[in-house]
């Protein structure tokens, strides 16, 4: 019997524990779902959009929330930007009425052209 619960509690333990989300994962849907975030999400985009002058990398982004202080966000924009890479990402931080405070590109893609 004891073999029998063995078999039966070990892959139970182990398919929740491994389906449990991450502190992190947890934060970031816990931001997704502030009632000010559909509002920074679409400046966001408006943001990337005028910005970059590229309306389909701004549309196909994947905007993520780091973090929210109750006035200013953190979010972390990625995509394949500009060159195809998708590790490339643009950090933004903004104030829920869309002013943007930094803007900052990653320049990772500089070094993977050039080869350095």
């Amino acid at each position: 019997m004891k073999i029998l619960s063995l078999f039966v509690g070990v892959p139970l333990v182990l398919t929740v524990v491994s389906c449990a989300p991450s502190a992190d994962v947890q934060a970031r849907r816990i931001l997704t779902g502030d009632p000010h975030w559909p509002l920074v999400l679409a400046d966001a985009q408006r943001t990337i959009r005028h910005r970059e002058q590229q309306d389909f990398w701004a549309a196909n982004a994947r905007y993520t929330p780091y973090s929210y202080d109750g006035r200013v966000w953190v979010i972390r924009v990625s995509g394949a930007y500009p060159v195809d890479i998708w590790s490339d990402f643009i950090d933004l931080r903004m104030r829920n009425d869309g002013t943007v405070l930094d803007y900052a590109p990653s320049q990772q893609h500089e070094s993977m052209v050039s080869g350095r």
